[in-house]
């Protein structure tokens, strides 16, 4: 829509008319779209019923503003042209957050039973998309391990509400359910695996 914000990258632009349209006149020379510096993106045109939809060749670029238009060369069978071009623009998603750093590393080994698990983030993430939900910390045979989320300025930690079990593999996972104050979620899942020390 005009004026859209966060819209995905691998968007397809399309414009429904208000009755069929001649396909011969919808084609790349009349439907068009134009990134941040004016150039044309390139990509193919196609109609179906009362739509046409323009699909780029290629993902589009991060937190960019996009122009699309219709053209009055677009006419309808009887060779009626729009009465003006038909312009609309929208903005692109922000990239997506990364996480940077964990604690511990992932293939860490000796790993003490008490420990507290943490991940930093590229960006300042919403608080209230980290959680047990997206923060999640799994042992053998996936057996889900409790505790409390917590998040600040970058870092999230996930604090066991025992201790771990001693000589064991761990998994943790922030989940895609993350997103950056942005609104933009985790572009996938983020795992690492630890194993606990000895007795």
């Amino acid at each position: 829509a005009q004026g859209a914000t966060s819209v995905v990258i691998s968007t397809m632009v399309t414009a429904n008319f208000s009755m069929a349209m001649n396909p011969a006149t919808l084609s790349a020379s009349t439907f068009t779209v134009t990134g941040p510096s004016g150039a044309a993106v390139a990509g193919a045109v196609t109609y179906s019923g009362t739509t046409a939809t323009f699909t780029p060749s290629a993902v589009l670029a991060y937190s960019s503003l996009y122009t699309a238009t219709i053209s009055t060369g677009a006419k309808n069978p009887g060779g009626v042209s729009l009465l003006a071009n038909y312009t609309w623009s929208f903005t692109t998603i922000t990239p997506p957050p990364v996480v940077i750093s964990t604690v511990p590393v992932n293939g860490a080994t000796n790993v003490p039973i008490s420990q507290i698990l943490s991940a930093t983030f590229s960006e300042a993430m919403n608080s209230t998309s980290i959680s047990a939900t997206t923060f999640k910390v799994t042992g053998p045979g996936g057996t889900a391990v409790a505790g409390t989320v917590t998040y600040s300025g970058v870092v999230a930690t996930f604090t066991p509400a025992a201790n771990l079990t001693n000589n064991t593999l761990y998994t943790a996972t922030i989940t895609t359910g993350a997103t950056s104050l942005a609104g933009t979620p985790l572009a996938a899942n983020y795992v690492w695996t630890f194993t606990t020390i000895t007795p």
